[in-house]
């Protein structure tokens, strides 16, 4: 698992730097929208279901979930994608 994550370094360094690029405080639905859509494209390409849930005047939720999640135990991860900050 190291082995593959330092591998995978530059990408993840990459996206880093895609996300926190995009202006997205805290309410600015469009900024949390775009950054919504980057982590979408990245994960669907990983082989992962993503889902949207609209929440008003937030932005939405961003729900992925592994192809065969029922087979296995559950595993709950959870983040924010605003920047907090004007």
């Amino acid at each position: 698992m190291l082995a593959w994550l330092a591998d995978q370094r530059h990408s993840m360094q990459l996206l880093l730097q895609e996300i926190v690029d995009i202006d997205s405080g805290s309410r600015q639905v469009e900024g949390i929208e775009a950054v919504a859509t980057v982590l979408r494209r990245h994960l669907e390409a990983a082989g992962l279901a993503v889902d949207f849930h609209p929440v008003a005047g937030h932005g939405p939720m961003l729900q992925a979930r592994l192809p065969d999640a029922a087979e296995g135990p559950a595993v709950f991860l959870m983040g924010h994608m605003d920047t907090v900050y004007p």
